[in-house]
């Protein structure tokens, strides 16, 4: 007699199931994912059921990031100073006053904003009407790695992430054989003039100026930005000094027409410079742009003065 039981045997069926399975998964894209979950560096958990397609930038530095793994043509929003992007984006105002209501009307996966504690209440905002909000902090290399690859897992790009991670390292590294070969300059970067601002410890700028082979003057000072008298800046006399000019520093004055610094080694030498606050002051991956950039003015610098040991 013959078994009734026998097609419905433990191979047919497994068989038969991953046929099935096979079937169904060729109805749905292979990109599509389930939910995705970071800790952002206001140490919130920011958890998307799917991975972010449509992203509203509130920082240039975080377009620059997203740029980098692939999802330029996914921002749908940016702030007003942002010229990373096109200017035909939409316009959501400031960083720190962005137009939580405008943002809402462009339905957002994510909004990224630069960690601060002037960003906190516009992400709340956000938040009040379920926008979901990542924010990072980069003050460091670092930092700006670890944002790449989180931004990397909220919008399904981690393999993208890994591959512009170990881009920037390797044009680091280059630049790192060049800044242990001499001395280091010690070098003052100026954010602000008048009512004078350095950049400290806690800015990008510090990790850029060590990267190239100098010792930034204000590298004690844990703050990103340090309030600093003239007659203390005659006091470090720094090898080179750059003065930002950009948003933050519109119109700055030349240190050699400023009565304290005449004398500075940076003023006589000829290492008062002018540099763009785009690319030194805006934390993201042109960070290592602007520590190529520098590494290059040390090499002028010691090639005048000898490299030292």
């Amino acid at each position: 007699m013959p078994n009734p039981f026998r097609r419905f045997s433990p191979t047919r069926l497994t068989r038969s199931v991953l046929i099935q399975a096979l079937l169904l998964l060729s109805f749905f894209p292979a990109n599509v994912r389930g939910e995705v979950s970071i800790i952002d560096d206001a140490g919130q958990s920011v958890t998307l059921a799917a991975p972010a397609a449509r992203i509203v930038s509130l920082y240039a530095g975080l377009s620059e990031c997203l740029a980098v793994l692939g999802l330029a043509g996914n921002i749908v929003g940016r702030t007003n100073s942002d010229n990373t992007v096109p200017a035909s984006l939409p316009n959501v105002g400031t960083h720190i006053r962005p137009n939580p209501e405008l943002i809402a009307a462009m339905a957002p996966d994510l909004a990224v904003q630069f960690e601060g504690r002037e960003t906190a209440q516009p992400a709340e905002n956000l938040r009040r009407l379920n926008i979901p909000v990542a924010r990072f902090r980069i003050s460091s290399f670092e930092e700006l790695f670890s944002c790449l690859q989180r931004l990397g897992v909220l919008c399904a790009r981690e393999e993208a992430a890994k591959a512009g991670v170990r881009n920037l390292r390797e044009r680091l590294a280059k630049i790192s054989v060049f800044a242990a070969q001499g001395r280091k300059p010690k070098i003052f970067f100026e954010t602000r003039y008048p009512n004078l601002l350095g950049a400290g410890g806690g800015h990008i700028v510090n990790d850029i100026i060590a990267a190239a082979g100098g010792t930034n003057c204000l590298e004690a000072y844990p703050d990103r930005l340090v309030r600093i008298s003239e007659e203390a800046v005659v006091l470090f006399d720094p090898d080179i000094y750059l003065v930002q000019r950009g948003d933050m520093n519109k119109n700055p004055s030349p240190p050699a027409g400023r009565a304290h610094f005449a004398h500075l080694a940076a003023v006589k030498n000829g290492f008062a410079l002018m540099v763009e606050e785009s690319l030194y002051s805006r934390a993201g991956p042109q960070s290592v742009a602007a520590a190529e950039d520098l590494s290059r003015v040390i090499a002028a610098w010691r090639e005048k003065y000898g490299p030292g040991e």
